[in-house]
């Protein structure tokens, strides 16, 4: 998580359930985009999970929102077709 006057500004979660690991949302405010801020985050997950044992990682991507798509392409990541999502609503 990043603060800058008290205001959180970005953040990141990966979690590990023993092999494969999971990025929640990596998300960065519009103003703080472009300064590395996120990819930072996202090496310091990818290089972490792994020397605990993790072989793959997921994350998700909503349909609205290409650019974060994009952003994960060019590091790397690609579109999946052999796992299907699913979701509850609790309410």
């Amino acid at each position: 998580m990043a603060e800058v006057n008290g205001a959180i500004v970005g953040s990141v979660v990966g979690g590990l359930d023993g092999w494969r690991g999971l990025i929640y949302p990596l998300a960065v405010a519009t103003p703080f985009r472009s300064q590395g801020l996120g990819s930072r985050w996202l090496n310091k997950v990818e290089t972490r999970l792994p020397a605990k044992g993790c072989l793959k990682f997921y994350l998700m991507v909503t349909v609205d929102n290409p650019e974060a798509g994009k952003y994960y392409e060019q590091r790397g990541w690609y579109e999946m077709d052999t796992v299907r999502l699913y979701g509850k609503d609790l309410q």
